[in-house]
């Protein structure tokens, strides 16, 4: 609903553009490698007027999966 008139769908390529890497972790889907080799898994949807982003992971990994 917030979506700009000129980019409609703006916050689903978000949803899915969080997951590719950031400047501390530049490796594409590095997040996501990092909580497979952690037995964890992640994901997110986007509706109408919200996203969610969503994750797990082992106890011992938390910090760092956080970090991330």
């Amino acid at each position: 609903m917030n979506d700009p008139k000129d980019l409609p769908g703006l916050a689903h390529f978000t949803e899915h553009a969080v997951f590719l890497g950031n400047v501390k972790y530049p490796e594409e889907n590095g997040f996501s490698k990092f909580l497979s080799a952690n037995s964890g898994t992640r994901n997110a949807v986007t509706f109408q007027d919200s996203t969610n982003f969503h994750f797990n992971v082992a106890p011992k990994s938390i910090k760092e999966a956080l970090d991330r």
